[in-house]
């Protein structure tokens, strides 16, 4: 079934009250909300810069920006305002390889210096979900799924009955949180995993016991 069905299954409505250019926009809608809480579809992308360029538009599939790579260098997108304080002549400077990427608006990024020659890097970030038609099956995590049912349900129902697009959000929520639950448990390296210790031993601190103070802090009742 596809998720376009799915949803006009929970709606009741054939099309007669919502046509289907409103229920696959609301899915694009809520794909891509569900896309930004859980970063589930990462990728990169070519930002080829020319010579005096320094505003240059990102890929359209790019959604949000993350790290960007030229060989060795390796950088994070910015803001205005950190550029600002970074160097408030930045205007007037010499151009040679940019180092700084400010987000520019929602499809263009600015460079500081001014490029002075072609350059080539690659951008790591989250991509957008593929586009949603009449024919398109959703196929994936079970969580990912229902969370774009619900917030479609939400969108829709927001105008007519606000309290039913309150309850699918409260659900939409959930499995989001379970999703990045789900995501989080899969990686091998997570610190977050690791059960917070209570005292202080050789289990979770290593040779602390080496340490003079370690007696008195273990002794204490309180750890």
């Amino acid at each position: 079934m596809s998720i376009l069905s799915d949803v006009r299954v929970v709606l009741n409505d054939t099309g007669v009250f919502w046509a289907d250019t409103q229920v696959l926009e609301a899915i694009n809608f809520a794909q891509l909300d569900v896309a930004s809480q859980t970063k589930l579809v990462l990728g990169t992308v070519t930002l080829s810069v020319t010579a005096g360029d320094d505003i240059v538009e990102i890929d359209s599939t790019l959604f949000i920006p993350q790290r960007i790579h030229n060989g060795t260098l390796t950088t994070y997108p910015t803001t205005m305002r950190e550029l600002e304080n970074f160097n408030r002549l930045w205007k007037s400077t010499t151009a040679g390889q940019p180092e700084h990427f400010v987000l520019w608006d929602w499809n263009h990024i600015r460079l500081f210096p001014r490029p002075d020659q072609n350059y080539t890097f690659s951008i790591e970030g989250l991509l957008k979900p593929t586009e949603v038609t009449t024919t398109t099956v959703m196929f994936g995590v079970g969580k990912y799924n229902s969370a774009i049912r619900y917030y479609t349900l939400a969108y829709l129902l927001e105008a007519t009955r606000p309290d039913l697009a309150a309850w699918y959000i409260q659900l939409g929520d959930k499995d989001v949180m379970e999703l990045n639950k789900t995501l989080r448990n899969q990686q091998s390296h997570n610190i977050r995993r690791f059960r917070p210790a209570k005292r202080v031993n050789l289990k979770n601190s290593g040779m602390i016991s080496n340490n003079s103070l370690y007696n008195n802090f273990n002794s204490y009742d309180g750890l």
